[in-house]
């Protein structure tokens, strides 16, 4: 066993130390061509500014012959150095400027430290003879050096050829520039491309055949290292600049770098040796628990498939329910509407208690797909709550004025009592609280044959502005078993079938009861004995108001004026019981109207004539109400009032609406007397004065 753990080591230290070799390789291959790259790229960059700072210069020698040949001359030192001083500013990098007549250096400038030049004759020269003749006989300017000048310093020096005519044998003289050596290599600043690690030289040749000539090197004469040349763009000469790296530490660092990838893999053979042992020993140990997680992750993922089908079921079972009571809205505000309306016309007694069952009937359907929709609401997360200020003896005067005719037929006592330290105002959802007290009175008030129902109200405790608000509803009713505990907050159960098929109800009033409370912050209680009655306690959060409530618009009749022919309404609604239920009432009330089935149709009817205000179904074919009112506050030119028709009251739904531009919304199913308070609102808000 331990034979085959050496080998083992071993195999994989070798396989490392190849595969080590081949990245060295490579890498000082990469580091090579890094380094040939940026030594050609800073090459090509200096290349570059020797020839700006180089051919600046030179400029100057063709000014200055223009002006020789313009006007044949120079009578004195004086006339010269006028115009040399001038042409210098111009061309930056000149060291002095000279004319030569007949190539004898006459005049210059600055003629300060160059004095020494006055009079020298370069034909005479013999280090400058053969550069003056090569530039005459070129007839261009040329450029050479570097020279000691006899006034001193070290310079190169471009000369031009004048010729008077263009002849030969009209040869004027020479126009001659000084590029001074040392200030050139300053403003190369070649100082710095040392310190970068290379070294460079500077060399030219009059012709291809010539020898160079060096003009400045930093490099060995015996230095064998590879040379980067770049050709330098100058008149009428070969000029050349070569690079070389300092030093060529590719080979010494590949000896180094396998120097201390052989001690490296010496250390991870003992490594590998030990770890490939250890491995071997920890693999057995953990076959064992690696078998004990795979089964515990089989039963995890049965779980979560388990509860993924669980929740996608319930979804299903929401969206549905949701759905379902939706598109019963529709046809359910025709009835309610219509019995409204026939509730008005002239019916002799049996008639009115005909009526009156099916009213009571249709308020216990609407009650029930409420109650759906709250539910279906609950379980998608999709209640929020609106709070607004409130007078709390108020709004529980409100809940149990709704019970007073069934106790009365009943004949039993409802009592209300509300603590004197309780808030006048509070700042909470009112809908809401009410939907609560409805649930838990009417099953108080339900389930209670003789005796009484009593609900008292009181603050547990108070901080700052904030306090517990408790509630409690107490009955003399059945009661309920013990052993029907755990059913009574549950959705679509009741304690006992039997109640549902004597007392009705569909047993989701306690279930959305307990959500919203716990939705409020508070929570939900009870105490019960089988034939002696229930008592109900919760408390939620509510919030203290020290305002006033500003009083509700006034939204009585309007006037014979707002009545008059010349008002019209536009209505825009696709089903057709809720066109006669909607025209029904409007004509009732003296409304002159137009009906239209979509949204394509109602800005068709725009175009034609005006129209006082727009009921607008939000869900028609063709353009629902939603596009169509963003279209009409484009278009229009006169406001129009548009009152939106929806089967869903959700925060979502009215928030579509107002940001579609438009102005109100009324629920299926609505009251033809809460219709028509809606529509006058409106109107009252667009007679001449209003703040619309």
């Amino acid at each position: 066993m331990t034979g085959r753990f050496f080998i083992r080591s071993l195999l994989i230290v070798l396989i490392l130390f190849v595969i080590g070799i081949i990245f060295i390789v490579l890498f000082n291959q990469n580091l090579a061509e890094q380094e040939a790259l940026k030594i050609n790229r800073a090459g090509f960059s200096l290349a570059s500014k020797i020839e700006d700072l180089v051919n600046r210069p030179l400029s100057a020698a063709y000014a200055l012959a223009a002006i020789i040949k313009t006007y044949g001359g120079f009578s004195s030192q004086q006339e010269f150095e006028s115009i040399a001083q001038k042409i210098t500013e111009l061309y930056d990098g000149v060291s002095f400027l000279a004319a030569a007549p007949n190539a004898v250096t006459s005049f210059i400038y600055p003629l300060q430290g160059n004095e020494k030049a006055i009079g020298h004759d370069l034909l005479n020269d013999p280090q400058r003879r053969d550069d003056v003749l090569r530039a005459i006989q070129s007839r261009s300017l040329t450029l050479s050096g570097p020279y000691e000048l006899v006034q001193g310093g070290v310079s190169i020096l471009g000369r031009l050829p004048v010729f008077r005519d263009g002849a030969e044998q009209d040869f004027w003289g020479l126009s001659v520039v000084s590029l001074d050596l040392s200030k050139l290599l300053y403003d190369l600043e070649l100082d710095s491309m040392l310190d970068s690690g290379f070294l460079y030289e500077i060399t030219r040749k009059d012709s291809p055949s010539d020898q160079e000539k060096i003009v400045i090197t930093t490099i060995e004469k015996d230095s064998n290292k590879k040379k980067y040349v770049f050709s330098l763009n100058l008149p009428n000469s070969l000029w050349y600049l070569y690079i070389i790296p300092k030093k060529n530490g590719t080979s010494n660092m590949l000896i180094l770098e396998v120097l201390v990838l052989t001690i490296v893999l010496l250390i991870g053979f003992v490594i590998a040796y030990k770890l490939i042992k250890q491995n071997y020993d920890i693999k057995a140990a953990n076959m064992e628990l690696h078998m004990q997680i795979k089964e515990k992750e089989r039963i995890e993922l049965e779980l979560i498939a388990a509860k993924k089908n669980a929740e996608t079921a319930n979804n299903a079972k929401s969206l549905f329910l949701a759905n379902m009571s939706h598109e019963i809205k529709t046809p359910l505000n025709g009835i309610m509407g219509f019995i409204s309306l026939l509730k008005k016309t002239s019916l002799d007694t049996e008639q009115q208690e005909l009526v009156k069952q099916a009213e009571i009937s249709g308020h216990s359907l609407t009650g029930l797909i409420s109650d759906i929709l709250d539910i279906s609401k609950i379980e998608a997360d999709k209640v929020e709550l609106h709070n607004e200020p409130y007078e709390i003896r108020k709004l529980i005067e409100e809940v149990a004025t709704i019970f007073l005719p069934l106790v009365k037929e009943k004949n039993i006592k409802l009592s209300i009592k509300i603590s004197e330290d309780t808030p006048k105002i509070l700042e909470l959802d009112t809908v809401r609280l009410k939907q609560i007290l409805i649930n838990l009175i009417g099953n108080a008030v339900k389930f209670t044959e003789q005796g009484e129902v009593s609900l008292s109200v009181k603050p547990l405790q108070s901080k700052e502005d904030r306090c517990k608000l408790l509630f409690t509803v107490k009955d003399s009713g059945i009661g309920i078993a013990e052993k029907d505990f755990d059913k009574l907050f549950k959705s679509f159960s009741q304690v006992d079938s039997s109640t549902s098929k004597k007392y009705g109800g569909t047993g989701l009033g306690l279930a959305i009861s307990k959500k919203l409370i716990e939705l409020m912050g508070g929570v939900i209680t009870f105490k019960s004995t089988e034939g002696y009655g229930s008592k109900f306690d919760f408390f939620i959060l509510v919030q203290a108001f020290a305002g006033q409530i500003d009083p509700k618009n006034n939204k009585s009749a309007i006037t014979n004026k707002t009545k008059s022919s010349d008002l019209k309404i536009l209505v825009a609604e696709d089903n057709p019981i809720n066109q006669k239920l909607i025209s029904h009432i409007l004509l009732k009330n003296g409304f002159d109207y137009e009906l239209v089935s979509n949204g394509f149709q109602a800005m068709q009817a725009l175009k034609r004539s005006d129209y006082s205000l727009i009921l607008m179904d939000c869900n028609m074919p063709v353009q629902d109400g939603f596009e169509t009112s963003k279209q009409i506050r484009i278009i229009e030119t006169r406001y129009h009032p548009i009152i939106a028709i929806t089967a869903d009251s959700s925060k979502e739904d009215i928030s579509k609406c107002i940001s579609s531009g438009m102005d109100d919304f009324i629920s299926k199913p609505f009251e033809p007397d809460e219709f028509i308070n809606k529509i006058t609102h409106w109107l009252k808000k667009t007679e001449p004065g209003s703040d619309k």
